[in-house]
C-alpha cells in the first residue's frame, strides 16, 4: 500500500510515499539493508533510509536517492572463553565491526565472579590477575560495542584454576636416636592447609611421622619434627602437602631423601649441689641428658660413714628429648649436724651413667 515506486531482480525494493524503502528477497550479502543477512520473502523496513527519490537493485547490492543515516548497530566479539592459573595475568582478546564502516568504542564490565580490576576496559584488549581461588571459579565479562548505529554486546568467560599445592623434600637436620627433622619448601598458592613426613625403612611401606599446619598462604620454606623412629635405623623420606578445602589428592614432595638415625648411647648425669639443706631435710639437684630417647632417674645418698646404708630416692620419668633435664628431689628424715654424700643416676635403653658424688651436711 502508498507504494510509489519498485525495483525488481534478485530482490526487490520498493518506495512508499512516506520516503521509506522497503526490500524484499535474497540477502545473503545484506543487501536488503536491514542489519540481517537472512533472506525474506515479505518486505522489511531498509533502515536509516527517509526522503527516497528512486531506487535500484544490483545482485548483491542496492541503491537509492534519499537521505540516508547509518543505522545497523556494530557487531560485538568478546573473543573466546579462556582457562588460566590463579594467580597469573589474563589478557581478554575482543573486537568489534561496524557494517557502515564507522568508528566503534569498547566497554568492559564483569558480570560474574569475584571482582577484579580489569586495565585498559575501554579497549579492545584489557587484562587482569587472576586472583587466588579456594576451587575453580568462573569470571565473566561483557563487552559492549558502539558506533553511530547503535550497540551490540556479547560475553566470554574466564576461568581460574585452584592449583594444586606444590612440595619439594630438601633435606634432614638435628638427626638423634628416634627423633629428626624433615626440610623441604611449599607453596600452597594461598589456601590453607599443611605438610606431613612420610617415611619407610628400605623394607616397609610408608607411615607419619609427624605434621605442620600452615599459614595462609604458605610459600616458603617449612620443617616437620619426626619422633617416633627406631635407634640405628635408615630411613626414607619425603614431605607430602594438602589443602584444607578441596578433595584433591595430596602431593608427594619426592624424590626421598635417607638418613641413618644415631645409636642409643648411655646417658649424660651430672650431679649437681645439695641446696636447700635443713636439720632434716634437704633437696638434691642434678641433670640428665638421654640422648633423645626417654629416661629415668634416681638420687642415692648415704652418711659418711665406714659402711654407710645406701638409700634411692622414688623413681623420676623423662620423655625422649635431646635436652639437657635438670632433675630435684627433696628428702626427709636425715639426722642433724650430719654429713651426706649423694650422686646421680641417669638410665636409657643405652645403659645408665652416674655422677660424681657430692657432699652436704644437715644443720643442728
Amino acid at each position: 500500500a502508498n507504494v510509489v515506486a519498485i525495483a525488481a531482480g534478485e530482490h526487490s525494493l520498493a518506495i512508499k510515499s512516506d520516503g521509506t524503502v522497503w526490500a524484499w528477497g535474497w540477502n545473503t550479502y545484506g543487501q536488503l539493508g536491514n542489519c540481517t543477512t537472512i533472506n525474506s520473502a515479505t518486505p522489511v523496513q531498509v533502515n536509516g533510509f527517509t526522503g527516497a527519490i528512486s531506487v535500484a537493485g544490483g545482485t548483491n547490492h542496492s541503491l537509492g536517492i534519499g537521505n540516508y543515516v547509518p543505522s545497523c548497530p556494530p557487531t560485538a566479539d568478546a573473543g573466546t572463553d579462556q582457562t588460566v592459573d590463579e594467580g597469573t595475568s589474563v589478557q581478554l582478546s575482543g573486537s568489534g565491526t561496524d557494517p557502515n564502516g564507522s568508528t566503534v568504542s569498547y566497554n568492559w564490565t564483569q558480570t560474574a565472579g569475584t571482582t577484579v580490576t580489569l586495565n585498559g576496559a575501554t579497549t579492545a584488549t584489557p587484562s587482569f590477575t587472576a586472583p587466588q581461588v579456594i576451587d575453580d571459579s568462573i569470571f565473566t565479562f561483557k563487552l559492549t560495542v558502539t558506533s553511530q548505529g547503535g550497540s551490540s554486546s556479547d560475553y566470554v568467560n574466564v576461568t581460574a584454576k585452584d592449583l594444586s599445592p606444590t612440595v619439594t623434600t630438601t633435606g634432614v637436620s638435628n638427626i638423634q636416636a628416634i627423633t629428626a627433622t624433615l626440610n623441604g619448601t611449599v607453596n600452597t598458592h594461598g589456601d590453607s592447609g599443611g605438610v606431613y613426613s612420610q617415611c619407610k625403612t628400605g623394607t616397609g611401606g610408608y607411615a607419619a611421622f609427624g605434621a605442620t599446619l600452615l599459614p595462609q598462604p604458605a610459600n616458603g620454606a617449612v620443617s616437620v619434627a619426626l619422633s617416633g623412629l627406631a635407634p640405628s635405623t635408615t630411613y626414607y623420606c619425603h614431605l607430602s602437602a594438602f589443602e584444607n578445602h578441596t578433595n584433591k589428592p595430596d602431593v608427594d614432595g619426592l624424590p626421598d631423601v635417607s638418613f641413618t638415625t644415631l645409636a642409643v648411647v648411655p646417658p649424660d648425669a651430672i650431679t649437681g649441689k645439695a641446696t636447700p639443706v635443713a636439720k632434716t631435710t634437704a633437696t638434691l639437684n642434678g641433670t640428665c641428658n638421654f640422648k633423645g630417647v626417654s629416661g629415668t632417674a634416681v638420687f642415692e645418698y648415704w652418711k659418711s660413714a665406714k659402711k654407710p646404708v645406701v638409700m634411692t630416692t622414688t623413681t623420676q620419668y623423662f620423655a625422649a628429648s635431646s635436652a639437657t633435664y635438670s632433675v630435684t628431689q627433696g628428702i626427709t628424715g636425715l639426722s642433724s649436724a650430719t654429713s651426706y654424700l649423694f650422686r646421680i643416676k641417669c638410665t636409657n635403653a643405652g645403659g645408665t651413667s652416674t655422677g660424681l658424688s657430692a657432699s652436704f651436711k644437715t644443720t643442728r
